[in-house]
């Protein structure tokens, strides 16, 4: 177990669990964390962008509710 504020070391793990607001938010491979996240505006994210836009879209659902 690895614990790192720097996506570019979890980039190296096998499964990453993204932990905001002390709940988990988001867990899978590095690619499926980059997968969830890919969009016409985002088409290549890389392990940072991953980790910001699932931080924002659970801050979007989160206010929703």
């Amino acid at each position: 177990m690895v614990t790192t504020h720097f996506m570019d070391e979890a980039e190296y793990c096998d499964r990453i669990g993204l932990v905001y607001r002390g709940r988990m938010i988001a867990s899978g491979t590095p690619d499926e964390l980059k997968a969830m996240v890919i969009s016409t505006d985002l088409p290549d994210p890389s392990m940072e962008d991953a980790f910001i836009a699932l931080v924002e879209r659970d801050d979007r659902l989160r206010e929703a509710t």
